[in-house]
């Protein structure tokens, strides 16, 4: 690898090979930039990468998790090398309140006979898309 600073404030960055992550942030603000790979990871939610020296070859000297927003399935998605996210905690909304009395609108919702069977069938299957989506993240994360 060979960088070249330039009187401009610019710099020219040769690389002898592509490398498997390249991580730039011009302004030290936001996510920056992700190449993975070669290919530029885009629509960014959060970057988290950490590094140590080598000195146990059981672990490995990079840790990345990188969050984007998928267009495609309309959710957020994750790639990471395989090991625990950094810096990252689990909530839990199940036992709240507001999640509760939504439940309890829901439930009411669905057993007013008022209610045609097709909106019924709407809320169905948007709930089971949900869980699928939520269900995936988890699995990706």
């Amino acid at each position: 690898m060979k960088i070249d600073f330039n009187k401009d404030k610019s710099m020219n960055i040769k690389l002898d090979k592509i490398p498997r992550l390249l991580y730039i942030n011009e302004e030290s603000r936001g996510c920056g930039q992700v190449y993975l790979n070669g290919k530029r990871v885009k629509a960014l939610c959060e970057t988290n990468i950490h590094a140590k020296t080598r000195e146990d070859s059981e672990y490995p000297p990079l840790e990345y998790l990188i969050k984007y927003y998928d267009s495609k399935s309309h959710s957020h998605k994750t790639i990471d090398n395989g090991y625990n996210p950094i810096f990252t905690a689990s909530i839990n909304l199940k036992n709240t309140d507001l999640f509760k009395n939504l439940l309890n609108v829901l439930v009411k919702l669905l057993d007013d006979g008022r209610v045609p069977k097709k909106v019924k069938n709407d809320i169905k299957l948007q709930i089971e898309n949900l869980t699928k989506r939520n269900e995936e993240v988890t699995n990706n994360e």
